[in-house]
Formats: C-alpha cells, sequence, structure tokens
C-alpha cells in the first residue's frame, strides 16, 4: 500500500484566519531616537581626530540596520573619527572572511551603503583565559582599533535558555571571537553557554577599548520600540533591563494544548536554531512539550539550505529536504553543540501528505476536536490559522481577532500549499 492511500483517510479540517494582538510600542522617528541617545550619553565627546573606531556589526536583523548604521558613521565621522565595519557574526553563519562580507552585504551593510569599509577576517586574538579556564579571542581588526562599538537587536535566545540571551553581550563573547571563541564558547559550555557568554565579554571588556554599545528592542511586529546607547561600564546590568523588555514584546504564541502544528517554514532568518523551541514548547533546556505533533513545510529562501530547526519537527516535505544543505547544517550543529535541531525527521512526498501525517500522529482524535494551528515561522506569528476546537476556545479573548471564515486548505495538484 502507498503512503498517499495509507494517508487517504485523514481528514484535514477546515481553518479559521485569526489575528494575534500584542502589545506594541513604536519610536515615532527612531532616527532622531538615536541622535538624541548619542547628544544626551555624550559618547562622542571622548574621541579624538584620527581615531580609527571598529563598528562591530552583530547577526540579527534589523530592519533599520543600514539606516543606523549609516547614522552613526556620520555622526563618527563629524567627530573626526574614522570609522569601518567588522563582522561580529556567530562562525555558523559565516565561517570565513568573504562569506561574512556576504552575510553583511545580505543585511544591507557594505560601503556603498554606509558610508564606512569593511573590514572582514576570521583571524583572532587571544586575549586570556575565562574564570572557568576556557580560552577567549577576538576579532584582529577589532582589537587593534582605538575604540569598538557593538550594534545587535537584544531579543531572548533558545539556544541559551537559562541565562544570558542574545544581545550585545552574545556578539562581544563570540560573533567578535570568531570561529575559535564560538566553538570554545559553545563546546565547553552547551547547557550553560550563557554563562561563558557572561565571563567571555567581561574579559573582552577589560582587555579591549569598547567605547559603548547601541541596542535595538523591536515590537512583535518588528517596529523599533527602544534604542539605547549603552555605556561600557555597566553594558550587562543595562543589557538586563532590555532583555526584560525584549521578553515582554516577543511574539508569543498564546495557545496550549496543539495536537498539531504547521510551521510553513524554518530558517536562520527565523531563529538561531531555524525554530524557536521556546515559542513552540521544544526547547530541550525546558520542561514540558506544548505541541502534539509539528509539520515544517519548507526552509525558507533567505536560510540558503540551513536546515537547523528541522530536527524539532516530527514530519516533512521532499521540497524542505531536497533544500538541507548539509555540510552548512552539520557545522553549525556541531559548533554549536544543538545536534538534534540537525536532524531528519519523516519526509513526506508534500504538503498534504506531512500534514496528514501530523494529524494521523496526534494520537486519532476526532476532527471537531482535533487543535490544529498553522504558523508562517515562529518569527511571524500575528497571523494563525487555527482549527475549529481551538476557535471555539479563543473567541472572546482579546488577544485575538477573527479575520475570516473557515476555509480549506488549498493544496495545488502536486499536493503543495505554495
Amino acid at each position: 500500500m502507498s503512503i498517499e492511500r495509507l494517508l487517504a483517510g485523514i481528514s484535514i479540517p477546515r481553518l479559521y484566519k485569526v489575528k494575534q494582538i500584542f502589545e506594541q510600542p513604536r519610536l515615532a522617528c527612531w532616527e532622531e531616537e538615536l541622535l538624541q541617545e548619542l547628544r544626551q550619553s555624550e559618547v562622542l565627546n571622548r574621541l579624538t581626530i584620527g581615531q580609527r573606531i571598529a563598528i562591530a556589526v552583530g547577526t540579527r536583523e534589523i530592519r533599520q540596520l543600514p539606516d543606523l548604521v549609516r547614522i552613526l558613521v556620520r555622526q563618527l565621522r563629524a567627530a573626526g573619527a574614522e570609522p569601518f565595519i567588522v563582522s561580529a557574526l556567530s562562525s555558523d553563519e559565516a565561517a570565513t572572511a568573504e562569506g561574512q562580507k556576504r552575510k553583511l552585504h545580505s543585511l544591507g551593510i557594505d560601503e556603498n551603503t554606509v558610508g564606512a569599509p569593511v573590514r572582514s577576517t576570521q583571524e583572532s586574538v587571544f586575549i586570556g583565559e575565562s574564570p572557568s579556564g576556557i580560552p577567549v579571542f577576538m576579532d584582529r581588526y577589532a582589537y587593534e582599533a582605538d575604540g569598538i562599538i557593538v550594534i545587535n537587536l537584544v531579543r531572548p535566545n533558545a539556544c541559551l535558555f537559562g541565562g544570558r540571551e542574545g544581545g550585545l553581550m552574545k556578539i562581544i563573547a563570540m560573533g567578535l571571537g570568531k570561529q575559535l571563541g564560538a566553538v570554545a564558547g559553545r563546546h565547553y559550555g552547551h547547557g550553560g553557554g550563557w554563562q561563558n557568554i557572561d565571563e567571555f565579554s567581561h574579559m573582552a571588556l577589560q582587555q579591549a577599548n569598547f567605547l559603548f554599545g547601541l541596542a535595538v528592542v523591536e515590537n512583535a511586529y518588528n517596529q523599533p520600540a527602544y534604542i539605547k546607547v549603552l555605556h561600557s561600564r555597566n553594558l550587562h546590568q543595562q543589557e538586563d533591563a532590555l532583555q526584560q523588555a525584549a521578553k515582554r514584546l516577543m511574539p508569543r504564541l498564546h495557545l496550549s494544548g496543539l495536537d498539531v502544528l504547521v510551521v510553513d517554514e524554518i530558517g536562520s532568518h527565523v531563529s538561531d536554531n531555524g525554530l524557536d523551541t521556546g515559542i513552540v514548547g521544544t526547547n530541550p533546556n525546558a520542561a514540558g512539550r506544548r505541541v502534539g505533533s509539528i509539520a515544517v513545510l519548507d526552509i525558507g529562501e533567505a536560510s540558503r539550505g540551513n536546515g537547523m530547526g528541522l530536527g524539532f519537527a516530527d514530519y516533512t516535505t521532499a521540497r524542505a529536504f531536497g533544500k538541507f544543505n548539509f555540510e552548512q547544517t552539520y557545522q553549525q550543529a556541531l559548533q554549536s553543540g544543538f545536534r538534534a535541531a540537525a536532524k531528519i525527521p519523516m519526509v513526506l512526498a508534500n504538503d498534504r501528505l506531512a500534514i496528514q501525517a501530523a494529524i494521523q500522529g496526534a494520537g486519532g482524535i476526532s476532527v471537531p476536536r482535533l487543535k490544529v494551528a498553522r504558523i508562517k515561522n515562529t518569527a511571524a506569528l500575528d497571523t494563525l490559522y487555527v482549527s475549529a476546537a481551538l476557535y471555539e476556545e479563543l473567541r472572546g479573548d482579546s488577544r485575538f481577532a477573527a479575520e475570516e471564515e473557515p476555509a480549506e486548505l488549498a493544496f495545488d495538484a502536486g499536493g503543495n500549499l505554495f
């Protein structure tokens, strides 16, 4: 019997389109907020003419990043400094100097867009050992500069559950540490990597001339809620406060007891691990799983074949498997220690079969009682599609708003949704 015939009797429920409503603080004019932060903090007053200033750009995709960097470059030049850009990308995203430049270019960062040269290298300088006895490294260009400024989005990181998470400290410790720093921090700290980030970043701040950090916190709609200049002398404490704000504003899935979750795409553009396990309840470091079966339908084009996160699914498609770049994905899995994220789940021929297999795997629940949700990815949670059983639970909940009447999923002749 073929798989298609085996699953032919599995009904897929009609889904309602609903909106999740999140808190939405937003800067009216983020450019003016940035200039005001620079003025009030007086961080540029300490610069002298001719100082070479490294601007370290992190991995997070801030929507306004090119404009933000360009404004900062202009202010530094006005103060007499000579700014240049260095990569603070994690080694799994850019394991070579040319790879770093390509990644920065994909973020909109190059000399033409920001007005400062990009200096890219994987060469690092050993700056000492952390209190735990782990070697700490720093990008050579940044270390040899007269001053360093770091820019990143502050946001919770599912890979670092329980401590220091995504933000300035992470890119100081691991991004500026280049490949050697990232491998050391992750290899010695899987399950407690946040402690290494704390120790590495403290040492880096002591050993190099960090001027300040520029931190961005976005709301659940990827709009800037806060832009803050963080002084290097108490950067850790300031970032902790921003992390709390970021956790409050981050998108989340206001659903529980899901039988099936359908995820249209995963990818490195969505989360460090491709799929935010903190949102779907599959974080190996957290208690409990909130979803019965997960079907991942695709790897997003922006991920360029990085299939981290596919291992958290129970079912996937031949399309996603065909995009899975083993070299790139396994390199990240080995360097990060999150090997489970790179595993291959059951592969079905198309979207319809993957969804039917997930429903079957949920344990024979009847369609009227089946709690199914469909999302684009774990970073885009404002629009959901939910089954009738879930819709009844959401009615009257102020965090949701119904958009459309229920409809059948529209599969093409090949059994795919897109």
